[in-house]
């Protein structure tokens, strides 16, 4: 990173680093993925931290770019704190991208872009009044 970037160390409490942004700046979280981590690892109550970081996003007035981590492609953990990081970090990843303007997923250099914002417009409602049905009827047989 260049000498225009400013780095805060804040393993548990983003608060602090996220109230003293103006609106003319950017922030990058890097990554919530860690974050989350931290908060397991200490045993900390993992809604209420998840909860305040939401709130802390929502009221911070600059432009916030996150970095996380899919964790719901692989296999199931074998052991019990692997599975409640990976369903922590699963909850965490979609109340992030349902409060967010854009998401881009990036796998292996390639871009996938969902912009969230526009879905909660068009459909009247906001990220607590909408239900999504999937129904996986693409599947391809080989033979």
């Amino acid at each position: 990173r260049g000498t225009g970037w400013m780095t805060i160390e804040a393993p548990f409490d983003l608060k602090p680093a996220l109230t003293g942004l103006s609106r003319d700046q950017i922030c990058l979280i890097d990554c919530a993925t860690m974050w989350q981590s931290n908060h397991l690892l200490a045993e900390n109550d993992i809604a209420q931290a998840q909860s305040e970081f939401l709130d802390d996003l929502r009221t911070c007035p600059a432009q916030i770019v996150i970095v996380s981590n899919e964790v719901g492609h692989g296999v199931v953990p074998d052991n019990a704190l692997a599975r409640r990081f990976r369903e922590a970090q699963g909850r965490l990843n979609i109340a992030l991208a349902a409060q967010a303007d854009l998401v881009v997923q990036v796998t292996a250099g390639l871009q996938v872009t969902f912009p969230f914002a526009s879905v909660f417009s068009f459909n009247g409602g906001s990220q607590n009044t909408i239900n999504t049905t999937i129904s996986d009827q693409s599947r391809i047989y080989g033979t």
